[in-house]
């Protein structure tokens, strides 16, 4: 037989009604928002920046993780983390989500935008250039969250090329199309640039290019053996050792001055002869003659003028205003404090433009078109040519 005590079971209403009580007081003087001292529970999943597989390695991935490290907070875990594949797929998979309160973000550049419509435009096989296109819808109608930088495109010789000026490579182009070969890095957006470049200066013949696989052998191809000129994004020259024997050029400017609105303050182009040992473009560093403006040379309406590799975030479509929001403010602080001012100059990248992630994003696609177009052009000739 077991014993029971009466007295214990009498007791247990009245400690069950105190518990209540005490948790309803608590409730009243602090709800679920949050504690004041704003640390509040985890979530049941983490923020995460998705950077797309083609970045990896690249100042875009790295930056990322920077803004994910300011970002992250006790009550709201931030990471940042490569998806698999390429631009395309990275779009599809993350932006069809349903956004909510804790969407994927997602970190898109000029580049993003180059393999989509690459694979929109460029691919014969229809499985491929109907994922472009359903790709290319899904970024326009995705949500901007935040500009972290700009990447100017940058033109430069090897120090030991005959060739001294921006003026003197665009008359060599002219005189002799397929004199000068030029060494690409392997994605989109760096053809598409040559070819707006080619529009621009008026080459009315088939300019030589070589894509070189990767960034290390690109900088060794600078020294003569495998190319003569090299365009690319600053970033991608200014990070890897063996670009210090390099003579820049020209580089483009800010994406914001193609509407006519000042250039953004730090953004005035000072960098000096061999790439590595000058400040990037908005850099407070070492200083030397300014680079010439592709814009001065080629004139402010040239599309290539103001070629980018912008650096930015989206959420999918249907993400909480109130998040995307709140993301935004937190970002816009982060952008503007000197710590990360001074992660843009270690990384050779420029301040992004005062601007609405919104209406920045709106002028870089239809920037990126007119290069579109301009590539087309040049294209189209070379077909008749053939």
């Amino acid at each position: 037989m077991r014993a029971t005590s009466l007295g214990g079971r009498g007791l247990w209403p009245l400690v069950l009604t105190m518990t209540v009580a005490l948790v309803a007081a608590d409730f009243l003087r602090q709800p679920l928002h949050g504690p004041e001292n704003g640390v509040a529970a985890p979530p049941a999943s983490a923020l995460v920046l998705w950077v797309p597989g083609v970045n990896a390695g690249s100042s875009a991935e790295r930056l990322a993780g920077a803004a994910a490290e300011r970002l992250d907070r006790p009550w709201r875990p931030v990471r940042s983390q490569l998806v698999h594949g390429g631009s395309t797929s990275a779009v599809t998979t993350l932006l069809a989500r349903r956004g909510g309160s804790t969407p994927p973000l997602l970190l898109v550049d000029a580049g993003t935008v180059a393999d989509i419509e690459r694979d929109r435009r460029g691919s014969a096989l229809p499985t491929i250039a109907a994922e472009g296109e359903r790709a290319a819808r899904l970024l326009r109608h995705a949500v901007p969250v935040a500009l972290l930088a700009e990447d100017p495109l940058v033109v430069a010789t090897s120090g030991r090329s005959s060739i001294h000026s921006p003026e003197e490579l665009f008359t060599t182009m002219r005189r002799d199309p397929g004199g000068a070969v030029f060494g690409l890095a392997p994605d989109a957006w760096s053809r598409t640039a040559l070819a707006a470049l080619v529009h621009s200066v008026g080459v009315d013949g088939d300019v030589r290019y070589r894509v070189l696989p990767t960034a290390d052998a690109a900088v060794i191809a600078r020294a003569g053996d495998l190319a003569d000129v090299v365009i690319a994004p600053r970033s991608e020259l200014h990070r890897l050792p063996l670009a210090r024997g390099l003579r820049l050029l020209a580089q483009s400017d800010s994406l914001q001055t193609a509407s006519g609105s000042a250039t953004p303050a730090g953004a005035s182009a000072r960098a000096a002869g061999p790439i590595g040992t000058a400040g990037p473009t908005g850099a407070a560093g070492p200083t030397g003659p300014p680079v010439a403006r592709l814009g001065d040379l080629l004139g402010d309406g040239a599309a290539v003028a103001h070629a980018q590799r912008w650096i930015a975030i989206v959420a999918p479509p249907g993400t909480n205003a109130r998040t995307r929001r709140a993301l935004t403010r937190q970002l816009t602080r982060i952008t503007a404090t000197v710590s990360w001012q001074a992660t843009l100059r270690r990384l050779a990248l420029s301040p992004a433009p005062r601007a609405t992630p919104a209406r920045y994003l709106a002028l870089a696609r239809s920037e990126q078109d007119k290069i579109a177009v301009d590539a087309g052009h040049v294209a189209q000739r070379a077909a008749r040519r053939r």
